[in-house]
């Protein structure tokens, strides 16, 4: 399963998008128990407590690169899906540049941190978004409808 991104996946991240802002979408799956590497100075516990380690520590480093977290949710049964569909939890984090991002992934303190996330999570999806424009006015509800 996939829980961090490829350096061509790094790359293509920060070549290929507009400027501007970009947010996040962070869909989680979290192992039984965390998988801290042998010899690990960190207690055993769920991934969920692992993710909510990291979760309390990447406030931090959000903060420097300008990040915030937008929107966390639990997620539960897909409505439309596969019951292998399922994520645990879902995070939109958003950050002023892709440039911002990629600073933070590069950065010593999240590298320490890291090791949370990495021992929590059993699968994720990290897609990168942003804002459409829509001009205002262009849906019209029934109720503008006399």
């Amino acid at each position: 399963m996939t829980v961090s991104p490829t350096q061509t996946q790094l790359h293509a991240f920060g070549q290929n998008g507009p400027e501007g802002p970009v947010q996040m979408l962070n869909l989680l799956r979290f192992r039984e128990q965390a998988n801290y590497p042998a010899g690990s100075e960190h207690s055993a516990c769920t991934g969920a407590q692992a993710y909510a380690r990291y979760g309390e520590n990447m406030l931090t480093v959000l903060k420097q690169v300008g990040g915030t977290v937008e929107v966390l949710s639990q997620c539960h049964t897909p409505l439309i899906g596969e019951a292998r569909d399922h994520f645990d939890h879902m995070v939109i984090v958003r950050y002023p540049t892709r440039h911002a991002l990629l600073e933070m992934l590069g950065s010593a303190v999240y590298k320490d941190v890291v090791v949370h996330r990495t021992a929590a999570v059993e699968h994720s999806l990290l897609l990168p978004m942003t804002n459409m424009q829509t001009p205002l006015g262009s849906h019209k509800t029934n109720k503008d409808n006399p």
